[in-house]
């Protein structure tokens, strides 16, 4: 689950966990977190480097980089600070996590209480994977992803030309001046929101802010919108996900819309689906969504941008 990879700096990584699924989800029920909302700062800073939404958080006294991904259906904690600090170990089931390209990857879970500077977390269940592994690699230091689970309790608004982000309580948002909202509908917990690629008809995509890259589409999605037809340039590049290294195709389209807002000579990222996962055919990444203010409230299934002055 993460794009302009060259690991990140060059175009094409999908995100470190996009578009998360957790394969047993429709049999093993996780009681869902307790989310607080505290009276601290009204925005945390953006970590640098840029790419992905990152936060300073903590476990207890130990401070901990949270990437919040609004791909991953679950949380996931980086399983070697997992055993360091003696989290709590849950369900002894086996699951397997899927990224959009890799391997599915066995994991168990563990119990952990959160602290960030708008909200605390408390008794959420998340996944235990190699996250150092996909840190290093991505250059992007973190050991924890927050997924949908966290955020159906809450509306991220990421401010991203001001590189600020806060996680806010539901019922005291409002959208900021200026605001547009795009068209949304929630599928499986997912804000899918239409891009239409040149004249094709329009895909439904998910919004993914655990995906560094502009647009990824399935190599299916992306025949049938017409990248793959007509001889245009066509790239590799490296791509990191739960699963390990894939190579993936990048293509130019030549005019993509989204939202109403037109974006020209767009990069788009191609790759093959991992069989066995609920792999979604799009993906919407923070490529895309870095010229705007984005504020998604996946409780309400809503998507609002203001685009950047």
């Amino acid at each position: 689950m993460i794009s302009r990879r060259s690991l990140l700096s060059q175009l094409g990584v999908v995100g470190v966990a996009a578009a998360g699924a957790y394969a047993l989800r429709d049999r093993v029920i996780f009681a869902p977190p307790d989310v607080t909302f505290a009276h601290g700062p009204d925005w945390s800073r953006l970590e640098d480097p840029p790419g992905l939404v990152r936060l300073a958080g903590a476990l207890g006294a130990e401070p901990v980089a949270v990437v919040i991904d609004s791909g991953a259906q679950f949380s996931a904690v980086d399983h070697a600070l997992a055993e360091r600090l003696g989290l709590k170990k849950g369900l002894p089931l086996p699951m397997l996590a899927y990224g959009v390209t890799g391997r599915p990857t066995l994991v168990r879970t563990v119990s952990l209480d959160l602290d960030l500077a708008q909200a605390r977390v408390r008794g959420l269940r998340a996944a235990t994977l190699d996250l150092a592994a996909l840190s290093v690699a991505t250059g992007q230091p973190f050991a924890l992803l927050l997924g949908r689970d966290v955020l159906k309790s809450a509306v991220l608004d990421v401010d991203f030309p001001g590189a600020r982000a806060a996680l806010r309580p539901p019922e005291a948002y409002a959208p900021p001046p200026g605001a547009v909202s795009a068209p949304t509908r929630r599928r499986r917990g997912a804000l899918v929101a239409e891009v239409r690629v040149e004249s094709a008809a329009p895909i439904e995509a998910v919004v993914d802010t655990g995906m560094s890259g502009f647009l990824a589409l399935s190599a299916a999605a992306a025949e049938a919108a017409g990248l793959l037809a007509d001889g245009r340039e066509m790239r590799q590049a490296q791509s990191i996900g739960l699963g390990g290294l894939s190579v993936d195709r990048v293509v130019r389209a030549r005019r993509l819309v989204f939202a109403g807002f037109v974006f020209e000579d767009a990069p788009v990222q191609i790759y093959e689906p991992a069989l066995g996962g609920a792999i979604p055919s799009a993906l919407i990444g923070v490529g895309l969504l870095e010229r705007f203010r984005v504020a998604l409230d996946h409780g309400r299934g809503r998507l609002d941008l203001v685009p950047a002055r």
